[in-house]
């Protein structure tokens, strides 16, 4: 099933949380890969990006977040 891209995306990232597949930051306090890594794949696969392109958008998603954490401290 086909669903459309925010769709999708908002499919995967409830049931990584219900699930738990996420993980802890002890410098973010949240679960990065839930905001990141899940709307990164939907995004590549829909592009049709490599692999390696879908770890940096991951990698660069969660680096994103942890700048934004840093300078509110």
């Amino acid at each position: 099933v086909r669903l459309p891209r925010a769709e999708a995306a908002r499919r995967n990232a409830i049931q990584a949380n219900w699930l738990q597949l996420d993980e802890g930051h002890h410098r973010l306090m949240c679960h990065a890969g839930s905001y990141t890594v899940l709307p990164a794949l939907g995004e590549c696969e829909a592009q049709g990006r490599t692999l390696g392109e879908f770890v940096d958008a991951g990698l660069l998603g969660v680096a994103v977040q942890d700048h934004g954490r840093i300078t509110e401290s």
